[in-house]
């Protein structure tokens, strides 16, 4: 080995026999035509944290989507409901309107079943206004939710919408204090 050269090398083109200074953590690379020095390689970091991974089990789910988050009776009371099931699907599984936090599914304000022409993906357009008559308050909050026909288990949930009703009806009238 050359006393002049210990420590350098060489540059790989031809073009110039000028020893280059490299050191220990890195050495140079030569071009290619498949990658220069401008290309960015992005590895994406692995992450155990528990939001990660729950963001990664949603999308193995069945999910069950809304247009928007608020609508008014007689304005804009139509809403998209778009489906996408990872279960088996069948003619008679059905759609359910429910007020916020009801968890019997007997309950549901309005319904309707996915139809011939829907399966593992789907939409359908939702009449609020066609039910006014059980958007009492000024402000209700509600969510869809999908069920199985066959065996009646609950596929999926929407996000909570909020219906406003401008002409809310009054409520029951006061009874008359009998008391005294």
């Amino acid at each position: 080995m050359n006393s002049e050269t210990d420590g350098l090398a060489r540059r790989p083109s031809g073009k110039s026999s000028t020893p280059v200074t490299v050191d220990d953590l890195s050495l140079p690379s030569p071009r290619t035509p498949l990658f220069d020095s401008e290309t960015v390689f992005v590895i994406p970091e692995r992450s155990n944290s528990e939001s990660d991974v729950a963001t990664l089990a949603d999308d193995a789910d069945s999910t069950l989507t809304v247009c928007g988050r608020q609508f008014t009776l007689g304005q804009c009371g139509k809403v998209k409901v778009t489906w996408k099931l990872r279960e088996e699907c069948g003619l008679d599984d059905w759609i359910g309107l429910f007020h916020i936090g009801e968890t019997n599914k007997s309950s549901f304000w309005d319904s309707k079943t996915r139809g011939a022409n829907g399966g593992q993906k789907g939409e359908l357009l939702w009449d609020l206004d066609v039910i006014s008559h059980c958007f009492t308050d000024c402000q209700t909050q509600v969510c869809f939710k999908y069920f199985s026909g066959s065996t009646g288990d609950l596929i999926a949930t929407s996000p909570t919408i909020v219906v406003n009703n401008n002409n809310p009806s009054p409520g029951p009238a006061p009874r008359p204090d009998t008391s005294q």
